[in-house]
């Protein structure tokens, strides 16, 4: 298994306690803007996020339903739709499609996982755990937030500083954050953190120390 493919089976492990895409799941979690519900499908797309994006892909891309979703396009984002049954319905049934799910690997691969990786490349990053922690941040917060990297004195390879002693004090500054947040829900998230400073701690800087339990999901390679 190639590096990359490892790296998204362990962040949908991380996400979805699983090793491949679920891709009808749809969650409602209280995770949205100032905390309000919002809907999630399937490993993490979410409606004040990227989930315009998803269904207007579905709908270029001509899926089934899409003259019943195309009312829906402007709202999402701008109105709660968390409780609307109709368009929740939509969704599942969507989600059953090959479109839907071609749109949605390709999602991963586009809103977090190339995004992160190009953030790699220009620091410099190189090592696979490093990726894994930069593609974790994408796919669970969007980002590398600059609250977390300020956290901490140490460089990005690529402005002279130390590979592993940056990922090591960025993923303790992001378990802190985490554990700490004002947003409750993200505490029970720190699982992830632990995760990769459990993989540091093993010196396994190349992914190589199999198998992988992440989020109590074993990956074998």
């Amino acid at each position: 298994m190639d590096k990359k493919s490892l790296i998204k089976k362990i962040l949908l492990a991380f996400e979805q306690s699983s090793t491949s895409i679920k891709y009808d799941a749809i969650y409602k979690y209280n995770d949205g803007p100032e905390d309000r519900k919002q809907i999630t499908v399937s490993f993490g797309i979410t409606e004040y996020g990227n989930l315009k994006t998803l269904i207007k892909n579905y709908c270029f891309k001509n899926g089934k339903l899409t003259e019943e979703f195309t009312p829906y396009v402007a709202k999402i984002g701008a109105e709660p739709l968390v409780n609307n049954t109709e368009f929740l319905s939509l969704l599942k049934e969507a989600c059953a499609e090959d479109i839907m799910k071609e749109c949605q690997e390709q999602a991963y691969d586009d809103m977090y996982i190339n995004p992160a990786l190009a953030f790699c490349n220009k620091n410099k990053l190189e090592l696979p755990l490093s990726k894994l922690v930069i593609c974790d941040s994408y796919l669970h917060s969007g980002s590398i937030l600059p609250a977390l990297r300020n956290s901490f004195t140490e460089s990005v390879p690529v402005n002279g500083g130390d590979e592993k002693v940056w990922i090591e004090s960025y993923c303790k500054a992001r378990r802190n954050w985490l554990a700490n947040h004002s947003r409750v829900i993200l505490h029970s998230t720190v699982y992830r953190m632990d995760f990769m400073l459990n993989r540091i701690e093993k010196g396994d800087w190349e992914l190589i120390q199999s198998p992988f339990i992440a989020n109590e999901v074993k990956i074998t390679v």
